[in-house]
């Protein structure tokens, strides 16, 4: 049975924050800035409040529950990629949240909880956790006992810099933790991360046994689930996921499947066009090693109790840069969850503005190129939500600009210039920045 759309609430982890629900759109209440948010998008003033759906004590019985530890693609290194995910049903049990990227990872958790108002509130409220005295272990407790896996989207800096410092805390807990990603993605940590020379091997791989590594199958696994579930590997208590490949631009080094390892690319062949992808043949040709490209991930996650969907992106480049059609395979699964009633929103960055020439965007998106994407979603789409009128698509992995102010919320010019391009193209998706602190409900 399809799932009932569309209501969102967000919760932050700042002073005097509550959990608001809106129709089908989110409201936030900013933790970093409630100034420029506030504009409406362009023809739009859906920012407040319906009266009809007034403030709730608690949160929902089912759907997604997702919490912003960090949004931004740098330079500050507190607040990465890096975001939680878990069904609601479950009630906060052990091994019932996945993180999705680790840019920020323990030092994301414990800035929610110093962020949280003593007395109940914030994304973590109604998780027990009254017998733990402090802050640092409750954040502890949270990434030990509640977070089941670990999903990396691509090995860059930005995303595993958690993962990689915060693992030497799973010492003396009951299991490994899982880290669960392209076969691609496990290869680069363990031969440039957990190697013994960058940091000490504590991979289950001849090593200390702290984390153990899940293979994703790209497309998902077509042995797993049934129905509209197949492919979807349930790596959480009641969350059900799938991985698709998508490009992050090129590489100085390639990545040779039959071996499992990166190697430098040749100095002898230089990069001309007739290497690039072939777009009729993306779907069959591997995405490394032929084209030297840099493997990123989409990830679709669904909550098995609502069939509430969401996807999460990391880093990717446009399908007009890489003149593939990786983001296109993506699109069609996702224009089919949208049609079904599943899918609820979209995680995808914008890492620069429209200033940045295709050549600087080193294997990002700019507010153009994002929306040219989610009009070739919304040609997918069918049984008339073709505007993606249903649809919220969150902004992240903006990069922090010199001249942003203290008190100024990073990507407000990205925010705006996507609405523009949004409203020009006749496009009624909600679009919004994904704030650090803050928890959203779908």
């Amino acid at each position: 049975m399809p799932p009932k759309k569309k209501r969102v609430a967000s919760e932050t982890a700042g002073a005097g924050s509550s959990k608001k629900r809106a129709g089908k759109k989110p409201v936030h209440e900013e933790i970093e800035s409630s100034s420029h948010l506030s504009e409406p998008a362009p023809g739009s003033d859906e920012h407040e409040v319906s009266e009809e759906n007034p403030q709730i004590d608690n949160e929902p019985d089912e759907g997604l529950q997702v919490i912003v530890l960090g949004s931004s693609g740098g330079p500050f290194e507190d607040r990465t990629s890096s975001f939680l995910v878990r069904s609601l049903s479950t009630n906060w049990r052990e091994k019932s949240m996945v993180a999705i990227d680790a840019g920020s990872l323990l030092a994301g958790i414990l800035h929610v909880l110093e962020t949280s108002v003593k007395g109940g509130t914030g994304p973590f409220a109604n998780l027990p956790m009254d017998e733990i005295q402090t802050n640092i272990g409750r954040a502890l407790h949270i990434f030990r006992n509640i977070i089941g896996s670990i999903c990396i989207t691509h090995p860059h800096m930005d995303h595993i810099a958690g993962l990689i410092i915060n693992t030497q805390a799973l010492e003396n807990t009951s299991s490994p933790k899982t880290v669960a990603c392209l076969q691609s993605v496990i290869d680069a940590l363990k031969q440039y991360v957990f190697n013994g020379v960058l940091w000490p091997n504590l991979t289950d791989d001849q090593g200390a046994g702290l984390i153990t590594f899940h293979t994703l199958i790209e497309g998902g696994n077509p042995m797993l689930g049934s129905e509209d579930q197949i492919g979807y590997d349930e790596l959480c208590e009641k969350l059900l996921i799938k991985c698709y490949k998508v490009t992050h631009g090129e590489c100085a080094q390639t990545y040779d499947s039959t071996e499992r390892r990166w190697r430098r690319r040749s100095s002898v062949c230089p990069r001309h066009a007739h290497q690039q992808p072939d777009p009729a043949a993306a779907e069959e040709q591997p995405l490394t090693g032929l084209h030297e490209r840099t493997e990123s991930s989409a990830f679709f996650i669904r909550d098995r109790v609502s069939n509430k969907e969401i996807i999460i992106f990391g880093d990717i480049e446009p399908d007009s840069v890489s003149h593939g059609e990786w983001n296109k395979r993506v699109w069609k699964e996702a224009a089919a969850s949208l049609s079904s009633g599943a899918l609820q929103a979209i995680f995808i960055e914008c890492s620069y503005d429209d200033s940045v020439s295709d050549q600087y965007l080193y294997g990002h998106l700019c507010p153009r190129h994002l929306v040219a994407e989610l009009r070739t979603l919304a040609g997918f789409v069918e049984h008339g939500d073709e505007t993606l009128s249903d649809l919220v698509v969150f902004i992240t992995h903006v990069k922090v600009k010199d001249n942003v102010g203290a008190d100024d919320t990073p990507g407000v010019d990205i925010l705006k210039q996507v609405r523009k391009h949004c409203s020009d193209a006749k496009l009624e998706c909600r679009i919004e920045l994904a704030l650090r602190g803050v928890s959203y409900y779908f």
